[in-house]
């Protein structure tokens, strides 16, 4: 399938910025996994209401407890790191001359004879 973006001037910049755009989601995913291993090891493992701890964070079966602020900044980041990965993706494919297709043949479609 080809679109018509595909062939226009702005092709080239579409598919760098795409490529950022996913690069960025992987990186700021990484540093939500970081993020969430760090509340995991320091936050404390019994509820504080006096605190505000009182949202529970389970990571296989270990729990510890969050304020709603941290909670919320784990959800933010979540959501960006997946948005940015989607929009990349799908400039890489509104703008990519081939769509979904592969570049080279698979071996077995290469005709030797």
């Amino acid at each position: 399938m080809k679109l018509p973006l595909a062939n226009g001037k702005y092709r080239r910049p579409a598919l760098i910025v795409g490529r950022v755009l996913a690069f960025s989601g992987v990186a700021i995913w990484f540093s939500y996994i970081w993020l969430w291993n760090h509340y995991d090891s320091t936050r404390p493992r019994l509820p504080d209401v006096a605190a505000g701890r009182v949202i529970v964070q389970n990571t296989h079966g270990h729990y510890v407890y969050l304020t709603a602020a941290e909670e919320d900044r784990l959800r933010n980041i979540e959501i960006l790191a997946g948005s940015l990965f989607i929009t990349g993706f799908l400039i890489g494919v509104l703008f990519s001359q081939d769509g979904f297709k592969r570049k080279s043949p698979k071996p077995w479609e290469v005709r030797r004879w």
